[in-house]
C-alpha cells in the first residue's frame, strides 16, 4: 500500500476518532500479527498521535507547574531576603546603641563626680585655692 494512501487513511481515522471500545478491542489483540493491514497503520498512527498529544499536554502542565513553583520560590526568596535585611538593620541599630552606651559609660567612669561626701567641686576648689594662697603668703593663720 502506498504511503500516501496510508496517510490518507490515518488522517481520516484521526478525524473520525475511532471509538474507545474499538480502540480497546484492537489494542487487546495481537497487533503484531496484522502487520499487512492498513488498519494497523491507522491504529499505530493514532496511538502515536494520542501519545504525542498526551506528551504535549503533560509537558505544558509540567512547564506551568514549574513556572508557578519558580514564581513562588522567587517570592519566598525575596520575602526572606527582605526579612533578613530588616533583621540585619535592626542588629546594626542595636549594636550602635550598645557601643554608644558603652562609650557613655566609659566616659562617665573617667569623670570625677561633682559631689563627694556632700562637698561640691566648687567648695573643694575654693579650699585648695585658700590653702595655696595662704601658703604663698608664707604665714599660718
Amino acid at each position: 500500500m502506498p504511503s500516501d494512501e496510508i496517510r490518507t487513511k490515518c488522517q481520516e481515522a484521526y478525524e473520525q476518532e475511532i471509538s474507545d471500545e474499538l480502540w480497546h478491542e484492537v489494542t487487546n489483540t495481537q497487533i503484531w500479527k496484522m502487520t499487512e493491514s492498513p488498519d494497523l497503520a491507522v491504529l499505530l498512527f493514532l496511538e502515536h498521535v494520542r501519545k504525542g498529544e498526551m506528551q504535549k499536554k503533560y509537558q505544558a502542565e509540567k512547564a506551568e507547574m514549574e513556572k508557578k513553583y519558580q514564581a513562588e520560590k522567587a517570592e519566598k526568596e525575596k520575602k526572606y531576603q527582605t526579612e533578613m535585611a530588616e533583621k540585619e538593620e535592626r542588629i546594626a541599630e542595636l549594636q550602635t546603641k550598645l557601643m554608644n552606651f558603652e562609650k557613655q559609660k566609659q566616659h562617665q567612669q573617667g569623670r570625677k563626680p561633682l559631689y563627694v561626701s556632700g562637698v561640691s567641686h566648687a567648695a573643694k576648689h575654693s579650699v585648695y585655692l585658700s590653702q595655696t594662697i595662704s601658703g604663698a603668703s608664707g604665714g599660718r593663720k
